[in-house]
């Protein structure tokens, strides 16, 4: 029978407290000799017992019950916005090869695949605390939610154990805590008892009330308990229990980086990133208009953060926004600090949650630092999103003087790093990846612009989004893109293809550029660069920038006047696109170009009438 299903904890008094009676007189008849001989008393009545389940079941349904969080307009019914998980049956960091398949199941058969005790795990903002309100939610409310398994939930948010454990001995923390939420109390006719005692004592009355209950018992956020050995108490405890018990399961929710344990009698499982459908799925029940939900994922399918989405906490805050604001943010780059800031520090601050780094210098704005420089480093060196660790340890070892770590923990760093902020992960064995590569490629840019000069552009020709968010994060856009092009660029071989990249990715980021006249000169000295390399691999015919390089070009030029070329050039050649529009080849007249500032157009340039204030259409040859 079922003690809470069905309604909430007031429903069916007379049954409950007629179930209730009945569980503590059985587990008070199996531990009577023991407390005889041992002169314990139980001092707590049925109606204690009752009302703590009640009081407990209560606040289960309240906290439970809806999602929250600062961007909410209005908080959401974890009922109506819970979409089902799929999870893996074992860590991804235990993969040995980048190919190697794990095999994963929904959460909602989570309790039917295996018998065992359950740890989930998961990177921030995986959905690990969402998944289990809406399992709270489901054993309370949902007769069909596995009626022979449970009868109700009881649950240990461990971030509450950092004072419940200063407050107490600190010793058997969970046997303490339910205890105490279960209304019992013992005491010892023994004046001279021992406290191993006592909480033998407790273990033995406790184990089978859980047993009779039926309960699922809930340790949500390993990962929240401040101090090391606090969470050591906590895991003998989980242990002892899960050994113990079976009627009553235990599931314990943790950070990848923070539970690296293995039990008997448990299984440890990882949530997965959001699949498409699943991504879809979710933004139909948070924003549940079918116009909005369109819209929303069109505008998220056109950004270059497309790949952040894979994550709840970030569609969700992303929703959030979308729900006030009618749209996604228009800039990129409010997005990427958005979700940094979420990943490092408003997440917690936002649910209490404080982490303690151990290394003492190491705050969250100099792991930022860090990140932004190990970006940096790693993308220059390697150019991709995932390394080995000896990649990994290469690199710390270059940079770790300089933020006073040593050298010989380059692991311990990193899974710090991992728990406190999920922008770096362990894909496998010895395998990490940035969790995110448009947050890898932002990290980077951001320790670009930070830099006192622009580096050797030999080192950044791999890099062309990198540089292009650089160009939209820094202080001065115009400033910074027209350095790039007139005092870089122009003096080293650039690749076709980057050029492409770098001014697909100006045109997603939609950088401010302010009223410059090196702007105009710069542009059409990138386009220049662009027509150079077509015309020597003998494909200028054929080929031209995206046609959104106009946009990009006529948006400059709201705010900037068209440079005025004629009596400078002549026009050469004309070359014709496939898409039938003419660029003008231009060579200087004299020995002087165009001079702005401290820039000099080159000899030669190419152009579309559009990008000049006045150009003859005389053919000179």
């Amino acid at each position: 029978m079922m003690v809470y299903k069905n309604g909430y904890p007031n429903n069916n008094n007379m049954i409950q407290e007629l179930i209730l009676k009945k569980i503590l007189e059985k587990a008070l008849q199996e531990v009577s000799r023991f407390f005889r001989e041992r002169k314990f008393v139980f001092d707590s009545g049925e109606k204690d017992f009752e009302n703590a389940i009640s009081r407990h079941t209560q606040e289960v349904i309240n906290w439970s019950s809806e999602i929250t969080f600062k961007d909410l307009s209005q908080n959401k019914y974890t009922s109506k916005v819970f979409i089902d998980l799929d999870v893996y049956l074992m860590p991804i960091k235990t993969k040995i090869e980048a190919s190697e398949k794990i095999q994963k199941i929904t959460s909602k058969n989570l309790f039917s695949h295996t018998p065992k005790h359950l740890a989930i795990l998961g990177q921030p903002g995986a959905g690990k605390t969402t998944l289990t309100k809406f399992i709270c939610q489901s054993i309370l409310i949902d007769e069909s939610y596995y009626p022979e398994e449970f009868r109700i939930p009881l649950l240990i948010r461990l971030r509450d154990l950092n004072n419940y454990i200063s407050e107490k001995s600190g010793r058997s923390p969970i046997i303490n805590f339910l205890f105490d939420l279960l209304g019992l109390t013992i005491r010892s006719k023994d004046a001279s008892v021992k406290e191993e005692e006592m909480l033998l004592a407790k273990e033995r009355l406790l184990i089978p009330i859980l047993e009779e209950l039926k309960s699922l018992i809930i340790l949500d956020g390993f990962d929240e308990i401040a101090e090391k050995k606090n969470r050591e108490k906590v895991l003998e405890d989980f242990r002892k229990l899960t050994l113990s018990c079976n009627n009553t399961r235990l599931l314990i929710t943790s950070r990848s980086s923070d539970f690296n344990y293995s039990f008997e009698n448990v299984a440890v499982m990882e949530i997965c990133p959001l699949n498409d459908n699943q991504v879809k799925e979710f933004a139909r029940r948070w924003l549940v208009e079918d116009y909005k939900v369109a819209d929303f994922l069109g505008e998220l399918e056109k950004s270059p953060f497309v790949d952040t989405a894979i994550r709840p906490i970030t569609i969700g805050h992303l929703c959030a926004i979308y729900e006030r604001s009618g749209k996604i943010p228009d800039k990129p780059k409010t997005v990427y600090r958005k979700i940094v800031s979420l990943l490092l520090e408003e997440w917690d601050e936002q649910r209490g949650v404080r982490r303690v780094s151990q290394y003492g210098s190491f705050e969250l704005d100099r792991k930022l630092e860090f990140l932004c420089r190990l970006s940096y480093e790693l993308s220059v060196e390697y150019q991709r999103t995932n390394f080995s660790s000896k990649n990994l340890k290469t690199i710390y070892n270059r940079i770790c003087i300089d933020f006073d770590l040593k050298k010989d923990e380059n692991v311990q760093v990193i899974s710090e790093i991992e728990g406190h902020t999920g922008l770096i992960l362990e894909a496998g064995y010895k395998k990490y990846e940035f969790a995110h590569k448009s947050l890898q490629e932002y990290m980077c840019a951001e320790h670009l612009v930070k830099l006192p000069s622009i580096p050797d552009l030999k080192l950044l020709t791999t890099l062309p989004n990198e540089l292009a968010i650089a160009v939209t994060v820094s202080s001065n856009p115009s400033l910074y893109f027209t350095e790039l092009v007139l005092n870089h660029f122009i003096k080293i071989k650039i690749a076709e293809l980057f050029i492409i990249n770098f001014v697909n990715r100006l045109l997603l980021e939609k950088p401010d550029f302010n009223t410059s006249p090196e702007v105009s000169l710069a542009i059409i000295v990138l386009y220049s660069l662009f027509r150079d390399d077509e015309v020597a691999q003998a494909t200028l015919f054929h080929f031209d920038l995206p046609k959104q390089f106009g946009q990009f070009v006529d948006r400059i030029f709201l705010r900037n006047k068209k440079l005025s070329i004629n009596g400078v050039y002549d026009v050469f050649a004309k070359d014709e696109m496939d898409s039938g529009e003419i660029v003008l080849r231009l060579r200087k007249k004299g020995k002087r170009g165009i001079l702005i500032g401290k820039y000099e157009s080159p000899e030669i340039i190419h152009v579309k009438k559009s990008f000049v204030a006045d150009l003859d259409d005389q053919f000179v040859v």
